[in-house]
């Protein structure tokens, strides 16, 4: 009797361990981890031969042409993602992945036009796949367990780019900018995989030809007042971020003129800041978000972040705009990203896949649009004056902030 009471208590042990909603978890983590992988690695080498080819003064004009790539990307994507279900539009995008990598790892150096086509393609896919295990996400965990979870699954995502920065860190020099693109190839069918086995555990992800006739993302987002704020959100961090990025990678471009040199400071500048990601995801947002809770941690974010502007304006210098870039885009990456994600829990299924694809993939990248038009109307001005930008865009952000945590439409967090 006293050992089939062990065998009984272990047994259920392991149905609670090795339960769906578990084993959804982790391999949500698990396909996070390799996205964010990959991405770490593809992000600092089209960085840096973007500069070589065009230099950084041309990103503004690589910016403006995201609107039209973005609006026909996320058209595609709203209306076949019900029809064909989510497995198929995430194995379709791994793999143009896996081929825009592959043709990157031999012609990104060798052919003039493809380092803006791939910076575009850099742009918009990471979102689409994030978006469709998020969506996925969104579908399967509850409100309550999302408090603690989704730090858990931003930190693993975190570990994905620490280890995927340290590719073009190591070998950047020794194979060269564009042959590191190779070590990417293996992780989209890691994620192809891990993506077919977390849908098998989730309850809530539509099935093919689910509602493949509703209503659009951008008319849901236009009779929703509480959509709305989640759009302007998004959209000021991404004009201030990207204010920011113009002002950094020309101080890099100034101060290092070596290709392969740049990609290997780019991979470890971003590895310091996935360092500080992970610290933030996996304890910063668990604690930011219990210790103020979900509304006031909204107004706290876009205040630190008028500080951190304030700092650059008054030290302009390489090693500060480091430190300012590397805090807009930690928490872009940590705290933003978790408590604006945590805004989409009590949403309905179709405002979760497609609502959400319209902000956190058109309007997030097309807001680039925006930030080019203030960075070329500035530049003729001063440079500082971008940096003024930045800053008053933080503020407003913060403003209304602040009227969101005040009104009604906060009462569903």
């Amino acid at each position: 009797m006293h050992f089939a009471l062990i065998y009984d208590r272990l047994q259920d042990m392991l149905n609670k361990v090795f339960s769906k909603n578990n084993l959804f978890v982790l391999f949500a983590m698990l396909t996070g981890f390799c996205m964010t992988a990959e991405y770490a690695v593809t992000k600092p080498t089209t960085n840096s031969v973007f500069i070589s080819t065009y230099g950084s003064g041309f990103y503004p004009y690589v910016w403006l042409a995201t609107l039209p790539l973005n609006l026909f990307i996320v058209s595609l994507y709203n209306r076949f993602v019900l029809r064909i279900g989510c497995m198929r539009m995430l194995a379709i995008t791994a793999g143009c992945g896996m081929l825009m990598n592959l043709v990157g790892a031999f012609y990104l150096c060798k052919i003039q036009w493809l380092p803006f086509v791939f910076y575009l393609w850099k742009d918009i896919y990471i979102l689409i796949m994030l978006q469709q295990l998020w969506s996925v996400i969104h579908a399967t965990i509850s409100g309550e367990r999302s408090k603690y979870l989704y730090g858990l699954i931003f930190g693993v995502g975190g570990l994905g780019s620490i280890v995927g920065s340290m590719v073009p860190t190591l070998f950047a020099v020794e194979l060269g900018s564009a042959p590191i693109l190779l070590f990417n190839l293996p992780l989209y069918g890691l994620v192809i995989g891990l993506y077919a086995c977390a849908l098998k555990m989730s309850c809530g992800a539509p099935k093919p030809k689910e509602q493949a006739d509703t209503t659009g993302g951008i008319q849901l987002i236009r009779n929703s007042r509480y959509l709305q704020y989640i759009l302007f959100i998004v959209v000021f961090m991404q004009i201030a971020s990207n204010l920011f990025e113009y002002q950094f990678n020309t101080m890099v471009q100034s101060n290092i003129g070596d290709q392969d040199l740049r990609t290997q400071f780019y991979g470890k500048w971003w590895s310091i800041i996935h360092a500080v990601n992970l610290c933030l995801q996996f304890v910063g947002s668990y604690v930011f978000v219990r210790w103020l809770g979900l509304k006031k941690s909204h107004v706290v974010v876009p205040v630190i972040l008028v500080l951190n502007s304030l700092a650059f304006l008054a030290m302009p210098t390489l090693g500060v705009m480091c430190v300012a870039f590397g805090c807009v885009k930690a928490f872009d990456y940590s705290l933003f990203a978790i408590i604006k994600e945590m805004l989409y829990v009590p949403l309905q299924r179709e405002e979760k896949f497609k609502a959400k694809a319209v902000i956190d993939v058109f309007a997030y990248r097309s807001a680039k649009v925006f930030g080019a038009f203030a960075i070329l109307a500035l530049q003729a001005v001063a440079f500082s004056a971008i940096a003024w930008a930045a800053f008053i865009v933080f503020a407003l952000w913060a403003l209304m902030a602040t009227r969101f945590a005040r009104s009604p439409l906060a009462e569903a967090v």
